[in-house]
């Protein structure tokens, strides 16, 4: 049988996240990975998500069973806005937020709403590698400006701007950014919002991380700065909970969320009702802030110990970045050596990375590769870095 012939035009297109098929092939080896997102099982908590959801059981039942609403369990909503009001100093209610099944599907409904074929987005490069996959699904017109030390360059993005650059949407990790660790200034994002205003596009700001902050001093998100007039924020509790709870959201402007809601409908009808009242409970009990600061003790001790094994076993020739908070380190490499190239070398030595290209919607940067501290033990980091050192000192000879 022809199975093509089958297949709608959009799915003969498609194709696999690549860091997906990196997974699959580490997973099928003895390797030290330092090439996944994920957080520490060590992270998780587990007895206290045990309790709650004994407590959720005896106190809602069948509430916590049965549908929900497309919006999201009204309680949540509420217990999230409270948290970003207080620690953001917005002014956000429970008719701002869409809750999600984590904040992928939140980014994939912003592109389904906002992004038409042809539609201009601005993008950070590199950028988060599954924004790219939804933008080339919905063959959206990929435009990257380059990432400085604090933040994308604004020369570049007001040369595109001024050279008849059109777009509708941007998106912006600008907090511990996924893959390159690196944080936008607040100059910067103060600069990003007037260009928004200015030239009449929109900002989607991915802010996974926030608050696994082990260094340094805070920045405000773009959407406070904003004041919720053109910004689109995307949170989730994956990195403060656990990700198989599938609890993200989307906060926006009220006529955003009602359009944003209509988009999910036919997607899931709700998000899991029953990890709703449980991640409900574990922001109303304020166990959250007793588990960040758990989570980043954990994080803040793993990143320090990486950034120690690179100095000590990583030729001088490469560089790489040294994140305030969240989970990656980004390293670039001496011109002329291809980390795609390098990776199956490095496989069979038994460690793994991401490389770089894959985080580039255009132009990439093939001398780059991203680390991640957070999943693996101390021993690995230092087994798996030294072996990393190992092999590029081979490729510069």
């Amino acid at each position: 049988m022809n199975s093509d012939r089958y297949y709608s035009t959009k799915a003969r297109k498609m194709e696999s996240s690549k860091i997906r098929e990196i997974s699959k092939i580490i997973a099928e080896r003895d390797i030290i990975s330092l090439a996944g997102g994920m957080p520490s099982p060590d992270s998780f908590p587990i007895q206290v998500v045990s309790e709650l959801s004994e407590q959720l059981l005896e106190e809602e039942g069948a509430a916590a069973l049965q549908y929900g609403t497309t919006t999201g369990y009204k309680k949540l909503r509420e217990a999230i806005a409270d948290r970003l009001n207080q620690n953001f100093d917005t002014s956000v209610d429970a008719e701002n937020i869409l809750v999600t099944s984590g904040a992928q599907q939140a980014l994939y409904l912003v592109g389904k709403v906002f992004v038409e074929r042809d539609d201009e987005v601005v993008v950070e490069a590199p950028t988060y590698a599954s924004i790219l996959q939804i933008l080339q699904e919905l063959e959206a017109d990929v435009r990257d400006v380059r990432l400085e030390d604090d933040g994308f360059s604004v020369e570049e993005l007001e040369r595109y701007l001024e050279n008849e650059g059109d777009p509708k949407l941007s998106y912006f990790v600008p907090t511990f950014q996924n893959p390159s660790g690196i944080t936008t200034d607040l100059k910067k994002r103060r600069k990003l919002v007037d260009l928004a205003n200015e030239h009449d596009f929109l900002i989607v700001e991915d802010d996974p991380y926030h608050q696994l902050r082990y260094s340094g001093g805070n920045v405000p998100p773009i959407y406070s700065i904003d004041g919720h007039r053109r910004t689109i924020y995307v949170g989730t509790l994956s990195k403060l909970l656990a990700p198989g709870i599938r609890v993200g959201w989307i906060v926006a402007r009220r006529e955003f969320i009602d359009k944003l809601q209509l988009a999910k409908q036919p997607i899931d009808l709700c998000t899991n009702v029953f990890s709703q009242h449980l991640a409900y409970r574990y922001l109303k009990e304020d166990i959250v802030d007793r588990q960040i600061e758990k989570i980043k003790d954990l994080y803040r001790a793993k990143r320090d110990h990486m950034l120690d094994a690179l100095r000590e076993f990583v030729p001088e020739r490469v560089g790489w970045t040294s994140p305030e908070g969240g989970m990656f380190i980004w390293l670039t490499l001496p011109e002329g050596i291809d980390a795609e190239e390098m990776f199956q070398d490095a496989l069979d030595d038994g460690v793994a990375y991401v490389p770089g290209s894959i985080f580039y919607g255009n132009s990439p940067k093939k001398n780059t590769l991203r680390l991640n501290f957070t999943f693996v033990e101390e021993n690995e980091i230092t087994e798996g870095v030294k072996r990393l050192g190992k092999l590029i000192e081979r490729r510069m000879d």
